[in-house]
């Protein structure tokens, strides 16, 4: 029942409802409710008392080798859910169902291998860390292919890639990610190890642009000022450098004071 009010199943979707049944149920022992409810309460449902509950739930559940459990028993160890911070804990339990046998998580491998990358509870290791993140990032988890991207970029952890990066940024960017579409905009816009093609590097950054990403609207806007991929737009020019001055971006600013004003434009942008 509380699975049903959780999806909309036939009733409504009620999150705070189906937080209720599954407190009946994991009261009475049931593991998988126990799991729903831990898990809904670490997405902001349920009620304080239900993650600190689910903390422990999680612990139990983790010791007997669940490598679920285990993910979200480190992820409450390293964000202070329901228990004090513990980092070093956290790393511990992440590596645990990272390194599954049979079901390795790969959300697992993406929180611990950044831990690895930053030193956050282990000892820093930008190599291990990348390999962590590679491993997430192949199971098709979009944010470690993003990051796997920026560190093949950087050169960190391991030698610089450019194509290789520009490879992951790709699925990603399928996945609708649009810091991938923004990465693969200024890869292709020139200064690194793969070919350039500012048309491309347009197309992603007026795609990023379109999903809200704050830099890639500075971007599309001068792109359309300056003609950068043979086409001169002013009127979407100013319309996207605003856009990202609205959004904090303050660099747009000189690029807006460098457009003509709107009357000029025959528009009001």
């Amino acid at each position: 029942l509380g699975m049903l009010y959780l999806t909309g199943a036939g009733v409504g979707r009620e999150a705070e409802e189906a937080a209720i049944w599954f407190r009946l149920a994991a009261d009475r022992g049931d593991v998988a409710a126990q799991a729903d409810l831990g898990n809904l309460a670490l997405r902001g449902g349920g009620t304080p008392a239900d993650l600190a509950r689910s903390r422990e739930w999680f612990e139990t559940a983790a010791e007997r080798g669940d490598p679920t459990a285990a993910f979200n028993l480190g992820v409450c160890l390293l964000e202070g859910v329901g228990v004090v911070r513990d980092a070093v804990r956290a790393a511990h339990w992440l590596h645990r169902a990272a390194a599954h046998t049979s079901a390795p998580v790969a959300n697992a491998q993406f929180w611990y291998g950044r831990m690895l990358t930053q030193g956050n509870g282990v000892p820093a290791e930008p190599a291990s860390g990348r390999e962590w993140i590679a491993k997430a990032a192949a199971a098709g988890l979009a944010e470690a292919q993003v990051l796997l991207g920026s560190m093949l970029v950087n050169g960190e952890g391991g030698a610089q890639d450019h194509a290789g990066a520009q490879v992951w940024f790709a699925h990603a960017a399928a996945r609708g990610h649009a810091g991938a579409m923004f990465a693969l905009g200024a890869l292709a816009g020139g200064g690194h190890d793969v070919p350039v093609d500012r048309e491309l590097a347009q197309n992603w950054f007026r795609a990023a642009a379109e999903k809200g990403h704050a830099h890639a609207k500075l971007m599309l806007g001068r792109y359309l000022a300056r003609g950068l991929a043979n086409q001169t737009d002013l009127v979407q020019a100013r319309h996207w450098l605003e856009q990202a001055l609205a959004q904090g971006v303050t660099e747009a600013e000189a690029d807006l004071l460098s457009l003509p004003p709107p009357a000029a434009l025959g528009a009001t942008g």
